[in-house]
């Protein structure tokens, strides 16, 4: 799927309830913009402009699901760092996933259960990592603009000069040491915007292990999907 953006890969539609402008990438990968009753085509493309990572990731993961192996009762996947199988359960008389200590409502049981565990974790992630990054960040005395948590395809964070740490929800699936690893590294980006010698210092100097953590991830990125 290209990564470009065609005007026929862009619909517009207008809602007189929206507040605001919001997008949606549809399972082929078309962007579908909402417009508020106020809103003009110009700032919508705008809107559409400013977005184009995000519209990027989630075509990538459109592709990758796409893809991929369905998921089904019994199938493991990374949770915390080690490997937990699917289970069944039921809540209320619906059926569910269980994982871990968390359960998960499912529409079907015959389901693939590959997207309704994955937007779990997502909403997870969202939950967790800002506030993780939050606290590590005022432990260091760092001072960050903002929190995002993406679906990357190739990295595990970034931190932008102006101060904006992004991390990859399946950040979730790593043990926390080397989640708290990931997050050190783009905060030390904070006062080291390269991977020099320096950096790699500061680094070392908030995490002594990263190297084994570093490591780990190497170890099971195949496990994980990135």
């Amino acid at each position: 799927m290209s990564d470009s953006l065609e005007s026929n890969d862009i619909q517009f539609r207008r809602h007189p309830r929206a507040r605001r402008y919001l997008l949606r990438v549809d399972i082929g990968g078309k962007v579908m913009v909402t417009l508020p009753r106020w809103g003009t085509k110009k700032e919508a493309m705008k809107f559409v402009e400013e977005q184009r990572d995000w519209i990027k990731d989630q075509r990538r993961e459109r592709t990758e699901s796409g893809n991929a192996d369905p998921w089904s009762f019994g199938t493991q996947i990374l949770w915390r760092g080690e490997l937990c199988s699917l289970m069944e359960g039921s809540l209320h008389n619906c059926p569910t996933v269980i994982l871990g200590e968390h359960e998960f409502r499912i529409a079907d049981r015959g389901m693939d259960l590959r997207r309704p565990i994955e937007a779990s974790l997502r909403l997870i992630a969202q939950n967790e990592l800002p506030v993780r990054t939050k606290v590590l960040a005022k432990t260091h005395g760092i001072e960050i603009c903002r929190v995002s948590v993406r679906g990357q395809s190739t990295r595990w964070g970034s931190c932008s000069a102006k101060g904006t740490i992004s991390l990859n929800w399946r950040l979730v699936q790593v043990p926390e040491e080397v989640r708290d690893y990931v997050i050190l590294h783009e905060l030390m980006h904070r006062r080291e915007m390269n991977h020099s010698g320096k950096f790699w210092a500061l680094v070392e100097s908030v995490c002594p292990e990263y190297r084994e953590y570093d490591q780990w991830l190497d170890d099971h990125v195949s496990l994980i999907g990135l």
